[in-house]
């Protein structure tokens, strides 16, 4: 993997203050083999900008005590100390691993500090890109409020420079992943486990709020976790400081208003004040709050559209539901929160006093262990009457599965699937018989020729809340394949590996464990316990 920087012009420091070096196209969506070099070291650089220095003497420098995989360590190359926390940083004080995340103007990678080995996530920003689109403003924006922050739920901004080419910030590495993954993972949150981390987020706004700061683009994403499965708010390219007196409130409308127009990402947590021109207030990152209690408990976003546009008419309509099972507390919280009018929004004050948190504990979250999340469906009236919860071991956080492994979210197991040789088809008679008795099959449609279906069957697949009527169909290729029972056009399919296991969970529920996704299986017929059966004997002969 190779970082090549882009020509273009130097960027005086009066026009841009920030920091980072340009990644090619070509390399931001390379993939890293556990074969080659996991990091690579950069060259020129330019000045550094900003260091955030301890007034109480202690380096703050120091990240959280994330640990390295002693039977894979980095090589590091040879580099001069860095351990004088007031010298300036260049890229040359650092090596550079695999990409963690990208966003439109920017990418954030895994890096070590040569002299020290700690390590970090480093923003980098492209400077001809920023110009172009107008956005020094805003990176300026969040070097200053991420410079003005310091608290245990909001990401730690340690060094700015720059080099001709690029901007780097060098942030707090939050181990675990983000939010939306575990979403994904689980399908949603226990209650206790949605409760706790909707603490934390509010516990974190509240000090931003009471920071003069708005963050406006709070959504799971942003939402990322330490190696303690804490929450750490990241992401202030869009925030907002109320005491910003260099923006007059006819810039800032103006500002608003691209921003909606040339809005990218995720729209369903947007707040409808922004989507009508209005300005964005306190108010809009409590909306944001109301809609991740909904996803982590339903297992899906409040509005949710076919498309971009779709969506944002159901939030300025407030189009939505709640799904049967939906824990009544926490209906009563988000329908309080979920209001077209910002100035009638509770407080984070008045949240914290609400029923749905009756009995919890605010003090001091950030030293409380985070509860295990596991693999759970909840109940509702039309399928499980009571809430099912995996008693697989291993499959809880804290047990390995994403503790502590940057790769985790990034490496995908699943990249070369299994083939049956032609060589073993032609020399085995008894299959070529059953692939001539399942030539009439319309299923046959759906997988390849070579393929002997094992066992097929309807099912309801369960994501949190929500479910769909799927055709599912189980071949020795191996291959768990979902598909459209009356258009026979195949759908979505469960990655299979070595990693993959299989959980029954009485007459008709029965999970199947992923690295990144469990997936929540009811049998129509009631046959749980064959595809249990089936999928088994299947491993085993693996």
């Amino acid at each position: 993997m190779k970082v090549k920087a882009r020509p273009g012009r130097v960027v005086p420091d009066e026009h841009l203050e920030l920091v980072a070096f340009s990644i090619s196209k070509d390399r931001r969506m390379a993939a890293v083999s556990d074969s080659e070099a996991p990091l690579l070291h950069l060259g020129q650089s330019d000045t550094d900008i900003t260091h955030r220095s301890s007034t109480s003497g202690k380096d703050e420098c120091s990240p959280p005590p994330n640990h390295v995989n002693a039977s894979n360590p980095c090589p590091l190359p040879h580099a001069r100390s860095t351990s004088n926390p007031a010298r300036k940083r260049t890229p040359e004080d650092f090596v550079f691993g695999r990409v963690l995340g990208e966003g439109s103007y920017s990418t954030v990678l895994y890096a070590k500090e040569s002299g020290t080995r700690r390590e970090f996530a480093v923003k980098v920003l492209d400077k001809r890109h920023i110009i172009k689109e107008k956005k020094v403003k805003y990176v300026n924006i969040e070097k200053d409020v991420l410079n003005r922050l310091s608290h245990p739920f909001i990401i730690k901004l340690f060094y700015t420079f720059q080099d001709m080419h690029s901007l780097y910030f060098v942030l707090e590495l939050a181990k675990d992943g983000d939010l939306l993954g575990y979403i994904r993972k689980l399908g949603s949150f226990e209650v206790e486990g949605a409760r706790f981390y909707i603490a934390e987020i509010i516990t974190g706004v509240m000090y931003l709020h009471n920071m003069d700061v708005i963050h406006r683009d709070l959504k799971p994403e942003n939402i990322l976790l330490d190696e303690k499965m804490h929450v750490k708010i990241t992401d202030f390219g869009t925030a907002k400081p109320l005491k910003d007196t260099k923006t007059d409130d006819a810039e800032q409308s103006r500002d608003e208003t691209s921003a909606r127009n040339s809005f990218v990402g995720t729209a369903e947590y947007c707040s409808p004040e922004l989507l009508n021109d209005r300005a964005a207030s306190k108010a809009s990152d409590i909306w944001a709050i109301g809609c991740i209690l909904y996803h982590l408990l339903a297992g899906k976003p409040p509005f949710k559209g076919a498309n971009e546009y779709q969506t944002f008419q159901k939030i300025i309509k407030l189009e939505y539901s709640f799904p049967d099972g939906f824990p009544d507390s926490a209906r009563d919280l988000v329908r309080g929160i979920l209001v077209l009018d910002p100035g009638k929004r509770p407080s984070l004050e008045e949240i914290q006093k609400h029923p749905f948190f009756d009995g919890f504990d605010w003090e001091n979250l950030h030293e409380k262990p985070a509860p295990n999340l596991r693999p759970f469906l909840p109940a509702t009236s039309h399928h499980n009457m009571e809430d099912l919860t995996s008693d697989m071991e291993g499959l809880a956080t804290g047990t390995g599965q994403f503790h502590g492994d940057i790769d985790a979210a990034i490496r995908d197991p699943f990249e070369e699937m299994p083939t049956v040789p032609e060589a073993e088809i032609a020399g085995d008679p008894d299959r070529s018989k059953k692939l001539e008795e399942q030539a009439s099959s319309p299923i046959r449609r759906i997988i390849s020729p070579s393929e002997i279906i094992i066992m097929n069957g309807t099912v309801y697949k369960r994501k949190g809340l929500f479910s769909k009527k799927r055709g599912l169909v189980l071949t020795d290729l191996p291959r768990l394949q979902f598909f459209d029972e009356g258009k026979l056009i195949a759908k979505s399919e469960i990655p299979w590996s070595e990693k993959l296991k299989v959980e029954l969970k009485g007459t008709r529920h029965f999970f199947v464990h992923t690295p990144k996704r469990t997936y929540y299986l009811e049998a129509l017929k009631g046959d749980a316990q064959r595809w249990v059966d089936a999928i088994s004997k299947l491993l085993q002969s693996m």
